[in-house]
């Protein structure tokens, strides 16, 4: 079977056989711009929902020890088609030179709620994508 641009490799446990719908979810320090960009993500047909937990602590590693600041999480579902655009969209937008942006694949779950998902992006993937709407 050949897997299209977009989609990961299903495994057996995939009720869909395709993996075409993940999980996104984006780290930031300051909360005002996360929910900006994620009111703009969602209303660009970019994801079909979010979670947003903000005001969290990051724990990381910097300059070779433990460090500790104040930051906010959102986590989106969407196509995996849409990863890089969301991805080019941080990156552009975000203070830090490395984002933290990672997805991971839904292999399965409500048929209805996944269905919705897909409803709620079905802008193209590769086309009528306006860079303007996550902008600013």
């Amino acid at each position: 079977m050949s897997i299209p641009d977009g989609v990961i490799e299903p495994s057996a446990g995939n009720n869909q056989g395709v993996y075409d719908i993940c999980e996104v979810s984006i780290v930031a320090q300051d909360a005002d711009w996360l929910a900006g960009l994620t009111r703009r993500l969602i209303g660009g047909g970019l994801a079909a929902t979010a979670y947003l937990a903000p005001h969290g602590t990051i724990y990381q590693i910097r300059d070779g020890s433990l460090a500790e600041s104040r930051g906010s999480r959102v986590v989106l579902h969407t196509r995996v088609g849409h990863i890089n655009q969301i991805v080019a969209t941080v990156a552009n937008e975000c203070a830090h030179d490395v984002p933290a942006v990672v997805s991971t694949p839904i292999t399965d779950g409500y048929p209805g709620y996944l269905q919705w998902v897909r409803q709620q992006t079905l802008i193209s993937c590769t086309s009528a994508w306006d860079p303007a709407i996550t902008s600013g």
